[in-house]
């Protein structure tokens, strides 16, 4: 047998073992975990409250993973975060120094020794059914936001920020009443993004792939870019200088939609229903679909504004509402 078949057949045999001797390893740290025995990790969690003074700080940077967790404004100046930890190898991180809030889920293997230990945090954190994490927020701070969550959700409300960051994996983002004095940014791979009332004095991005976005009230000084693959955009009230919307199969609902240059809208097999505020005559426009239903005739005038939409198989149906 040549060298190399040799040596895929040992490498083989060595996942083979590697993957026998973790599966051992971690039945017998859940069997100890049942037990009790493992003194070196709490497997209760204690109730933990960190307070800050609002007054300097400009950042705030949340980083979780799998909590819940809701954000709410508050009177008065002091920053409270109420949250659930371990007195022992605690697992968050809470600080308020150099201009920043900082709150974290503690992602390091540091204070890991072992597959033990790994499979115990699994544990605990399945046992530990936590309450969601409670941010509570001078209703006048104004910060800088870099908000994070790999599968838990987030809910906040009344937030003042120069700058929006919001992104997480599978988790859904809920936000009533949002300001940035620059850019929102809001992001999640398959969770659904539910916002309303929110304002940019500069530029908007929202996208999910597979999940929703469902907007009521939005509005920027310049423009909105709505991204999915296949998620539904249902959206009420949107209102700013440009509309981009790109999606693949996901259908596209738009009532009451105020513009001051152009709407335009991407798509392979979803469907745009777009209600404008205006006259047909202020638009120009240009629709286009292969096998798909349109309501309007394409028309290339010099009206001060635009509507752009294309898609393969999907309608597209445009109303006006004066």
């Amino acid at each position: 047998m040549k060298l190399a078949g040799k040596m895929a057949i040992i490498a083989g045999g060595l996942v083979v073992t590697g993957g026998l001797i973790v599966g051992i390893s971690a039945g017998i740290a859940i069997n100890k975990y049942q037990k009790g025995e493992l003194g070196h990790i709490n497997k209760e969690s204690v109730e933990m409250v960190f307070k800050a003074d609002a007054t300097d700080i400009e950042k705030v940077d949340i980083a979780l993973i799998s909590e819940d967790f809701e954000i709410k404004p508050v009177n008065g100046n002091e920053i409270t975060i109420e949250y659930s930890d371990y007195e022992e190898n605690p697992i968050y991180e809470a600080k308020a120094e150099n201009n920043k809030l900082t709150f974290k889920r503690d992602t390091s293997i540091t204070k890991i020794n072992g597959i033990e230990d790994i499979i115990v945090e699994l544990l605990r954190d399945n046992d530990n059914n936590q309450k969601p994490i409670l941010i509570s927020l001078p209703r006048t701070l104004v910060a800088e936001y870099n908000i994070t969550s790999v599968s838990g959700s987030f809910k906040g409300e009344s937030l003042n920020a120069k700058k929006l960051d919001i992104a997480s994996t599978s988790g859904n983002i809920s936000l009533d009443q949002g300001s940035a004095s620059e850019d929102i940014d809001i992001a999640s791979v398959s969770g659904d993004i539910n916002l309303s009332n929110i304002e940019s004095k500069e530029d908007i991005a929202f996208s999910t792939t597979s999940g929703n976005h469902k907007l009521s009230n939005i509005s920027c000084a310049q423009n909105i870019e709505l991204n999915s693959i296949s998620g539904e955009i249902t959206a009420d009230s949107l209102s700013c200088r440009n509309i981009e919307v790109n999606t693949t199969s996901g259908s596209l609902n738009f009532t009451e939609t105020s513009i001051e240059k152009k709407f335009e809208g991407n798509s392979t097999s979803g469907s745009f229903n777009v209600s404008l505020i205006g006259d047909e005559d202020d638009f120009s426009i240009e629709l286009s679909t292969i096998s798909g239903f349109k309501n309007l005739h394409n028309k290339d005038t010099d009206a001060p504004k635009s509507i752009e939409i294309s898609t393969i198989s999907g309608d597209i149906e445009i109303g006006m509402v004066h």
